[in-house]
Parts: C-alpha cells; structure tokens; sequence
C-alpha cells in the first residue's frame, strides 16, 4: 500500500504539470472528473488563486465561494482539500450593490479556513469594514499570510486597521494606496506587530508625514522597500530621517514635490547619531550605516532639479549600487543637449550597475545621438523606458502618429531608431516609449 500511495502522488505531480497547459477553466474542471487522482491533481490550477467572474458576477461569485466555504469540513475530503490549496485571493474592486451585499463575517471565514492563505488583496473592496474586522476578535491570528492589499478601502477606520495588522503577525509585504486612514501612529503599530515586514507601500496616503518615517527610521527591523509616491507631506526632513534605515535597498518617492536634490544628499549620507540599542555600540554611526539603494525612483518630483550635470551625475557616487533609477527628463533638459560627447562618456560610465532606467516627461525633441552615447557609456544597462503624456497628435487618422521629430514629440519611430544605433554597436539594450493618458 505504501509503494502504491507513493506511485499516486507522483502520477498527481506528473498530472498537474500537464494540466497545466491548459487555459481553459473548463477543461480542467472536466479532467478532475475523471478520477480522485485526477481530481487532486487539478485542485492547486483551480484553488491556487481563485478566479471570480468567470460565469457569473465577481460579487456573486465570491458569495458563493464563501457559502461553500462556510459549510466546508474535514468529514467531506476533497472539499476540505480544495480549500486547504487556497494561496492567493485577489478580490480587488469586488464592489456590493443595492442588491447584493457581503455579510460581515466573511474576513472571519477567510482567516480561519483558508489555512494555507500567503496573500490577500481588498483593494477598493467596499465590504472592508470595522465590523468585519471586530467579528474576527483578537484571539484569531493568521501566521502563513504574508503580504497584504487595503488600498482605497476607506471604509476602513485606523483603530479597525490596527485590529487587521494585529491578526496577521507574519506581514512582510503591505500596501495601502491611498487610504485615509493611515497615519504615524498607524505605521507604528505595524511595525511593532509585525517585525518580519520588508516592502511598504504609502503611495497617495495623505496623512503620512515626516513623523511617519521618524518612526520607521527608529524601528527600522527588516525593512528593506518603501514607496511613499504622492505623499504630499514628507519633506526634506522625512527623507533625511531614512539615512538610519540601513537595510533600505528600494525607495519610490516620485511626485513628492516637498522634497528636493538636498533631501536625497540627506539620504546618502551616514546619521551622524543614532540611537544604541541596549547598550550595543557608542550611538555613532559608521559610514556603513547609510541606506545601500538599488532603486530609487523620483519622477515628476518637481523641486528635485539637476541644474548642471554634476549634480546629477553626483548620484553614481552617492548611491554606487544603483541598478534602477527613474527620473523626469525635464530635470535635466538643460544640460542633456548641450553635452559634449566626451564628458557624455566620461560621466555616465560611472553609473557602473545601472540596469534599468525610466525617463519621464519626455516632452520635449530627445537629442537622439546623445541619448545612445549616454546609454551605450552605461557598462550593464539592459533597459531605457521613456514616458510622456499624450497629445493630440498621437491620434490622427485614428492611429498613433509615427513621424519623427513632428512638433518635438518623441515618438516610437525615434525610438526604433535609436535602438538600431545601440545595436550596431554591438549592444542590446531595449527601449520603449510609453505614452501615458492625460487622466494618469
């Protein structure tokens, strides 16, 4: 029996990489009906991440979904099994009606049958309430879930919220866009509760201010990833309190137009005093103390501008492990084009890891012969993206307009041929442009 037990769970793992070839949710429903080895072999394609939608409403759908849910029990076996798959849930923008709502004690279904749960997303989820969050009571924690989505769901208050982190002890990655209801304290709160947290995304929170990273930078942790994009409050002040965050490899704080070119010096620079921790160290900071950034992302900031190349080319020194960056091309337009190509040479190279980089707000005519120089100086860039809104012109004749130089515009023929310039020089870098709507 043993043998035999062993040989059906290799044949449901040689089952469920065929199956998964298969797109249709339809198809794979038929094969689980073939046999029970079948059936198990199909469950982590269908349960893994469950899909809503597909033949009824998204509301609906997950109705039903916790309806089984609820009367799931270990006694009917394959149910019992199809659940315990459950890994990812993804209910973003599932929005209640006049004619249908979601009973409060759907949170408290989730975390305490779908055991092996890692992630949750309730963006704009209108169903995301404090009552929800009460009836799960602060008896019941959730260990295996990870990584969290509450952006938009301002139906959420910050004591409901701090009740939510407090049942999910494991977070290591949380995101809540635009949510209203996150302050300093809340972040506090969640960093305490949970130590093993690494990525933070604040973008859009408009009550985040520089006292929320005081906060951050005084725990510090795990912490390793920031996006605070659009938070309007932080400041040079904010950033500068991120110098004590050594563990911080990414940090998006693009559209914060309170911060400027002296915030991200702040930022390379070690904390001249830091706080010792039970009598470990003298609380000064070494020069290995500093944030060692891989990514920094900074567009459409509008009080960050590299006035002379210098400044710009000062970040390949305050930041050497770079390997993302992304910057508005209007900060540095006053200078890009008038570059000689030797200082082009000189200068880039010394962004040494550079592997991706983003232009935004390339609206005006891009020095084409300068940009492969730049890109080509760059030792291990793999990718140039560039971004710009889009114009009247793109939509003539009821398709992209695709002529070079019209009016200044970049445009994607520009790009196809700077691509060929990159490449004949041996170098295969690729290139994009992106045109990005007037509502974004």
């Amino acid at each position: 029996m043993h043998k035999l037990n062993n040989a059906d769970k290799d044949l449901t793992k040689l089952l469920t990489r065929i199956l998964s070839y298969l797109t249709s949710p339809e198809d794979i429903v038929a094969c689980m009906q073939v046999s029970r080895v079948w059936y198990r072999a199909a469950i982590p394609l269908l349960y893994d991440s469950p899909k809503f939608g597909q033949r009824h409403s998204p509301l609906h759908s997950f109705k039903r979904f916790l309806s089984a849910l609820s009367t799931n029990t270990q006694s009917d076996s394959l149910s019992f099994l199809a659940f315990a798959r459950v890994a990812h849930l993804n209910l973003k923008n599932i929005s209640e009606s006049i004619y249908e709502s979601v009973g409060d004690e759907w949170l408290t279904l989730i975390l305490s049958r779908l055991q092996s749960l890692e992630s949750l997303n309730v963006d704009g989820c209108t169903f995301v309430n404090p009552e929800s969050v009460r009836l799960v009571g602060p008896l019941l924690k959730h260990r295996r879930l990870t990584r969290l989505d509450v952006s938009r769901c301002n139906g959420l208050t910050s004591s409901a919220l701090v009740g939510l982190i407090g049942a999910l002890p494991e977070l290591s990655t949380f995101t809540a866009q635009d949510l209203q209801c996150v302050s300093s304290s809340t972040i506090g709160m969640l960093i305490h509760t949970c130590p093993q947290l690494k990525t933070l995304d604040l973008g859009l929170c408009q009550r985040v201010d520089d006292r929320a990273l005081f906060v951050l930078a005084q725990i510090q942790s795990k912490f390793s990833n920031l996006r605070i994009a659009g938070c309007l409050g932080i400041s040079n002040v904010g950033i500068s309190h991120l110098s004590r965050c050594k563990g911080l490899r990414t940090l998006d704080i693009s559209k914060c137009d309170k911060i400027s070119i002296d915030g991200i010096r702040a930022l390379s620079q070690p904390p001249q005093w830091i706080m010792p921790r039970a009598g470990i160290g003298n609380g000064f900071a070494s020069k290995h103390d500093k944030p060692l950034l891989l990514a920094l992302l900074m567009h459409q900031t509008r009080s960050i501008k590299f006035h002379t190349y210098m400044s710009f080319f000062d970040l390949s020194t305050m930041f050497p492990q770079l390997r993302y960056l992304s910057v508005s091309f209007t900060s540095i337009i006053s200078w890009f084009n008038d570059l000689s190509e030797d200082t082009i040479t000189r200068y880039w190279k010394h962004f040494k890891l550079l592997e991706i980089m983003q232009l935004y707000d390339a609206i005006f005519q891009v020095d084409m012969r300068r940009m492969a120089i730049s890109t080509l100086a760059l030792p291990r860039i793999r990718a140039v993206q560039f971004y710009r809104p889009e114009f009247e012109l793109d939509h003539l004749l009821g398709g992209y307009c695709d002529s070079i130089g019209v009016e200044g515009y970049l445009t994607q023929s520009a790009i196809q041929e700077l691509a060929k310039v990159t490449r004949s020089h041996g170098r295969d870098i690729m290139y994009s442009l992106n045109i990005q709507p007037l509502s974004e």
